[in-house]
């Protein structure tokens, strides 16, 4: 016989166990999301028109979509935007709260007061086979469709879910719901399909948008577009390491507490022109300033002694960059896809270059000592070079 006291210690073991374990059948999982889910329909001016998805992330009548779904063939400035509700509400009018076209991501927010049942965003990411429902209005707003599918692949450090079934078109924006009915990808038709498959853009990307005090009060655009110095409130920071950056404003200032920026930190941020990185930084850790299209101008500190993967991948407008004799190693892809990048200085202390560090920068010139690891990287990889 087991004592009492070791019973009750099993119990509440199995019991913690079992708070993530308990999954729902589609018909639960429906059931619990199914009044979360709307259809959109913009209107322009002259009449041209298009339709998705969206799903409420809050409960008051937040909406997320795709961009691309909120773009009519003239894109004209007097859009009107109809969403459909499942019950009572019906269709009402909203307007656009955020919108980043290379992300592919927006949010609406509806013209009325409203307390709105709303999806609950996954924490973590989702495993590849693992089952999930894709929901949408492919058929216009009558008719709300369910598709069961399994995350067959992820891409760019899970920022993309491959499925492996394909849905119609309107259903851009729908959700991508695990077995937990939590909402874990907003399926995109601007990434292009393969054959009997789909793409889904991971929510982990909403959480710091939704949680900004910008979606509180008036369109994000307006905002982004003020030019003002950054503030403590802007950086989520933790043990001196920025984690991310919370808004997305075009010139940056990070606080001079922070020693590390972390993965992903200003990652998707379109709208950032220009960066100063504090004196005592010491590492810029993996896509970091991944897909910055607009990034013109950063300085790297003397202090930093590493550059991560992919830190500047894709960074199109970055034109020129001095890296410090601080730096030892930079990683696979540091500078990939930089097809502006005209020059970069780099010193003898860095001793390791990842694969495909300048890979896709046609204009580049590496300024380097003759006999550096990067004059001998240059040469083995056929990149211009000018020996210092």
């Amino acid at each position: 016989m087991i004592p009492c006291k070791k019973v009750s210690i099993l119990f509440v073991l199995l019991l913690a166990l079992s708070v993530k374990c308990f999954s729902l059948d589609t018909e639960e999982i429906t059931k619990l999301v199914e009044n979360s889910i709307v259809y959109i329909n913009v209107v322009s001016a002259n009449g041209d028109s298009v339709s998705g998805s969206g799903f409420f992330v809050s409960d008051d009548g937040l909406i997320a979509t795709c961009a691309h779904v909120l773009d009519t063939i003239n894109k004209g400035k007097s859009q009107k935007y109809f969403v459909n509700i499942r019950g009572s509400l019906g269709t009402q009018t909203a307007y656009v709260q955020y919108k980043d076209d290379e992300s592919d991501i927006a949010f609406l927010r509806l013209d009325i007061d409203v307390t709105s049942p709303y999806l609950t965003l996954a924490a973590e990411h989702e495993n590849i086979g693992s089952p999930v429902l894709i929901y949408g209005f492919p058929i216009g707003k009558v008719l709300m469709c369910i598709t069961q599918a399994i995350v067959s692949s992820t891409y760019l450090d899970n920022f993309i879910y491959l499925l492996d079934k394909a849905v119609p078109r309107d259903n851009s924006g729908g959700p991508v719901i695990n077995k937990y009915g939590e909402a874990i990808g907003l399926i995109s038709f601007k990434i292009n399909p393969l054959e009997g498959q789909s793409f889904a853009i991971n929510t982990s990307m909403f959480p710091y948008e939704i949680k900004s005090h910008i979606l509180k009060n008036g369109y994000y655009q307006k905002k982004l577009d003020e030019d003002r110095s950054s503030e403590l409130e802007d950086f989520k920071i933790e043990n001196k390491t920025l984690v991310k950056y919370r808004e997305n404003y075009k010139n940056v200032v990070i606080p001079d507490v922070v020693t590390s920026i972390g993965d992903q930190a200003f990652e998707w941020r379109s709208n950032l022109t220009s960066i100063t990185i504090p004196n005592g930084v010491t590492s810029v850790g993996k896509c970091a300033f991944g897909d910055c299209t607009n990034l013109k101008e950063i300085t790297i500190p003397n202090g930093v002694k590493s550059i991560g993967l992919a830190a500047f991948r894709n960074c199109s407008s970055l034109t020129s960059i001095t890296i410090p004799n601080s730096i030892i190693s930079m990683g696979d892809y540091a500078f990939y896809g930089c097809t502006s990048l005209n020059e970069i200085t780099v010193p003898v202390s860095v001793k390791n270059i990842g694969k495909s560090a300048f890979e896709g920068c046609p204009k580049l010139t590496i300024k380097t000592p003759i006999n550096s690891t990067a004059y001998k990287y240059a040469k083995k990889n056929k990149i211009k070079v000018k020996a210092l």
